[in-house]
């Protein structure tokens, strides 16, 4: 199973602005390389969480529907489903009707899983044979939208890894446990 970001956030959870105070830059002369470091400690924090910290459509694909129980989609929270299209057994793409399966919002990551009375077609024997598209991320908890901030900070702020013997951490440790502690299993 994969997911993939199709369209990304409008907007991050932090601005230049605050990232600017934060470190007390009083110039314009780094905005861009300060815009970049906040996308990327989002996508960072994203992928060790795997929680949308800010609303974006992704796709979740894998080989087949399941043979019992729901599809799994990659990152939490899930707000809608775009579409689900599958490859039918002669390769031909269809959209799952809407009405077929409903949607679990409330669990993390969140899942799809057959309405009463439906089941999941046959698909191709062929990888990627299920795509599901969702929009998923949430206004980002204070805590998250600070580890985002503390992140592109440290980055800014090093410019290349940190070295601790012979240990590189491109994060300090405190930061990996605010991202560990609100990690979806």
């Amino acid at each position: 199973m994969g997911d993939r970001l199709i369209t990304p956030p409008a907007a991050e959870p932090v601005s230049v602005a605050e990232i600017k105070a934060h470190l007390r830059i009083v110039d314009d002369a780094e905005d861009a390389l300060l815009a970049l470091y906040i996308t990327a400690a989002r996508e960072h924090a994203e992928g060790q969480m795997g929680r949308a910290l800010a609303g974006q459509t992704r796709e979740t694909s894998t080989d087949a529907f399941p043979k019992s129980g729901a599809l799994r989609l990659g990152f939490a929270p899930v707000v809608s489903i775009s579409s689900v299209k599958y490859l039918d057994e002669a390769g031909a793409e269809q959209t799952l009707a809407p009405s077929a399966y409903i949607v679990d919002t409330r669990s993390e990551p969140g899942s799809i899983a057959l309405a009463v009375g439906q089941s999941w077609p046959a698909t191709a024997a062929l990888p990627s044979s299920v795509r599901v598209q969702y929009i998923c991320g949430i206004a980002a908890p204070q805590i998250l939208k600070q580890a985002v901030l503390f992140i592109a900070a440290h980055w800014y702020e090093q410019r290349l890894p940190v070295n601790v013997g012979s240990i590189v951490n491109p994060i300090p440790h405190t930061l990996d446990a605010i991202l560990w502690a609100n990690r979806v299993f």
